[in-house]
């Protein structure tokens, strides 16, 4: 295992135990504005947050215990990474932050802080770009249903923005 192989091991090591974390601490955390029957998981955030976790438990199991290197096991990698995990987390990430510098208090209100610390908002916002971008390790070639995505990503940001 070479030096690339030790440190990617550690990132995704980090990865599973502060996603795990962030989930364990919000089932134990009481929160009252959690009065919807679904909960936490009526935020994309979580859901993003779970696939997260999933995603880089998948991607430490496969490298570190199983020693697999089929195709089919890394296009299965590659095709959740490209379709879900990273497309998630960057909508996840800019729509919060963005929506945070509009007004603080549409996303992320100051009475909600008491259970949802600064270090766990930086885990399920932050954190959730910035891993799965250490994962590319190869150039992005764009196809067209990906060209289309980002489009209409931008399509939407800006009607919201500049219309209304």
């Amino acid at each position: 295992m070479g030096k690339n192989e030790h440190l990617l091991t550690a990132i995704r090591s980090f990865a599973v135990l502060v996603y795990g974390y962030s989930i364990y601490f919000q089932e134990i955390t009481p929160n009252p504005f959690n009065i919807h029957y679904l909960g936490k998981l009526k935020f994309l955030t979580y859901w993003d947050l779970l696939l997260q976790f999933s995603f880089f438990t998948l991607l430490l199991v496969t490298q570190s215990l199983l020693k697999i290197k089929k195709n089919s096991i890394i296009k299965l990698i590659d095709t959740l990474f490209f379709s879900l995990a990273l497309p998630v987390s960057l909508f996840v990430s800019v729509s919060f932050w963005i929506l945070y510098a509009i007004d603080r208090e549409i996303i992320l209100p100051v009475a909600i802080e008491k259970y949802y610390p600064v270090w766990l908002n930086h885990s399920t916002h932050t954190l959730v770009a910035i891993l799965p971008l250490v994962e590319i390790r190869r150039p992005l070639g764009l196809s067209i249903p990906q060209l289309t995505q980002l489009a209409s990503a931008y399509r939407i940001l800006y009607c919201e923005f500049h219309v209304h």
